[in-house]
């Protein structure tokens, strides 16, 4: 799973410069203030088109591509911070190029980053 720091301000999570709303998180007790937010590298979308629920898009540029067989691991800086993507090995990436991500906050896990424990 994919760790970023960042800190929940009015039900988004705030990501360096960008503001992710968490309108579809299912945070019962969601509080404001440091936070990280987990992301598994297999629902994130890289370069893919707009789809219902899934985030606005967020500037990444590829780090490492590591071939798998079936499928990538790519690896990206996205605000100072580096995460990793699960996609297909048809998508062909090189390291340097700009690209763009989105995930479903849906399936994020959101975390009290002085406690550790899931909001």
């Amino acid at each position: 799973m994919n760790f970023l720091k960042g800190k929940v301000e009015k039900g988004a999570f705030v990501l360096g410069s960008k503001k992710l709303p968490l309108k579809d998180y299912p945070a019962i007790a969601m509080r404001d203030g440091a936070a990280e937010l987990g992301v598994r590298p297999e629902h994130i979308s890289v370069n893919g088109q707009a789809k219902k629920d899934y985030t606005d898009p967020i500037a990444a540029t590829v780090d490492i591509v590591e071939p798998m067989g079936s499928d990538s691991l790519v690896w990206l800086q996205v605000e100072g911070q580096q995460l990793s993507a699960r996609v297909e090995s048809s998508h062909l990436f090189r390291p340097g190029e700009k690209t763009q991500i989105r995930f479903r906050p849906a399936l994020a896990s959101l975390f009290d980053e002085a406690t550790g424990d899931r909001l």
